[in-house]
């Protein structure tokens, strides 16, 4: 695998929809800020009840979401590949984590703190209406979950 480089990270950013509204400059900052990472096939990313302290944005691979209860009991809502993104629901809320994140195979992802984020939500309306979007559509998709349909 080929060392992940800042300019790497920018131009994730810049080909996303969801960071269409913000500016170039700021987009490049939070990209800057951001921390990658790797883990391995079955590693936990995100775990149910944890603090809600960052977004991640997948670079290569595929994560599952998986929650807790319902009439399945624990089971995967949702998978996210390149470019996709996940921890927003937390973010957003300032509420703990309501489901676990596992990387199946390898996934590299980019890790925001959410002090770098926060700033474009307050800045950038296109921004957080599109965040406020896909977290409106996961939170109908785990209620859905839970209630069994």
């Amino acid at each position: 695998m080929n060392a992940w480089k800042e300019s790497d990270s920018e131009r994730l950013l810049a080909g996303m929809d969801l960071f269409a509204d913000v500016d170039a400059r700021d987009r490049d900052e939070l990209a800057r800020k951001a921390t990658h990472r790797t883990y391995k096939a079955g590693e936990l990313i995100i775990h149910t009840g944890g603090g809600g302290h960052s977004l991640f944005v997948v670079i290569s691979g595929k994560v599952h979401v998986t929650i807790e209860g319902g009439p399945k009991g624990q089971q995967v809502v949702s998978t996210f590949g390149q470019g996709e993104i996940f921890g927003e629901m937390a973010l957003l809320s300032h509420a703990h984590r309501t489901a676990t994140v596992t990387a199946v195979g390898e996934v590299e992802a980019l890790e925001f703190a959410a002090d770098d984020v926060r700033p474009l939500l307050d800045g950038f309306e296109g921004f957080k209406a599109k965040l406020s979007h896909i977290n409106a559509e996961r939170e109908k998709e785990h209620r859905a979950a839970l209630m069994g349909d």
